[in-house]
């Protein structure tokens, strides 16, 4: 697993990648399921995000002093 983080001004980018070459798909687990919550979590949380072959990405706008 591959994980870049920067940042750009008020904004911070995180990559996530994988060997594979499959689009990571976003799941409805099971209730009592203990993983597949990912892609859920970060859609609520990151102000943008997507997946791309091998990964997800996502965004955030920070608050306070850059």
């Amino acid at each position: 697993m591959d994980v870049r983080v920067w940042r750009t001004g008020m904004r911070l980018r995180i990559e996530v990648g994988t060997a594979g070459a499959a689009t990571p798909p976003m799941r409805e687990p099971e209730a009592l399921e203990e993983s597949g919550r990912g892609l859920s979590m970060v859609a609520v949380l990151a102000d943008g995000w997507g997946v791309v072959p091998g990964g997800a990405w996502c965004a955030l706008v920070l608050n306070g002093r850059p």
